[in-house]
């Protein structure tokens, strides 16, 4: 996948645009360090583009939930230790 400095984005648009538009893909980055994903879309795939990435965001983040929660040793913790947690966090919502 090609890298695009966010800071050459403007002087070389129509590049940009170009690679969009045939469906490429690129990572912006900002001082050396990637920030974002352009991914090219038409009208044809954009719904079906918007669905698979937010299901990419969700499996992301329910796998740095999974890393944090052993980093932290929650995943040593029994059901019966866990339950009280989540009637306790049920109680709260209500």
């Amino acid at each position: 996948m090609k890298y695009v400095n966010s800071e050459d984005l403007g002087s070389q648009s129509e590049e940009t645009w170009a690679m969009l538009t045939s469906g490429e893909s690129f990572v912006i980055t900002a001082d050396g360090k990637p920030f974002g994903v352009f991914i090219g879309a038409n009208e044809n795939n954009l719904r079906l583009l918007i669905e698979e990435v937010s299901r990419v965001k969700a499996k992301l983040a329910v796998s740095h939930m999974r890393q944090k929660a052993q980093d932290v040793g929650l995943k040593k913790l029994s059901d019966e230790e866990i339950e009280p947690i989540v009637e306790e966090i049920r109680k709260s919502k209500n």
